[in-house]
């Protein structure tokens, strides 16, 4: 299920946080554009973070992490899916 939050900060905070909890980091001491792998993600982390991401925002593909390997590029791209999904819904009728 998507999250209902659009703000891509919110989005971002979000995703730090399960990230500094699945790599048991403070959240203060994580930057933006700081590579999840050069934080120290492993394959094992990894999946349990991507686990974490999927419920919070639905199916993302399994190389998620590689192709936005950052917080503001991963919030981006969540925060564009989840417009374009809204988009694409067909306008609640006026009853």
């Amino acid at each position: 299920m998507l999250a209902t939050s659009n703000s891509q900060d919110v989005i971002k905070d979000s995703i730090k946080q399960v990230f500094g909890h699945c790599m048991n980091l403070s959240t203060e001491t994580i930057t933006d554009d700081e590579s999840f792998f050069s934080l120290g993600l492993t394959s094992l982390i990894h999946a349990e973070f991507h686990k974490q991401l999927c419920q919070l925002y639905g199916d993302l593909s399994s190389t998620v992490l590689f192709e936005y390997p950052n917080f503001e590029l991963l919030a981006e791209h969540i925060f564009n899916r989840i417009k374009d999904t809204k988009a694409n819904q067909p306008a609640a009728s006026a009853s």
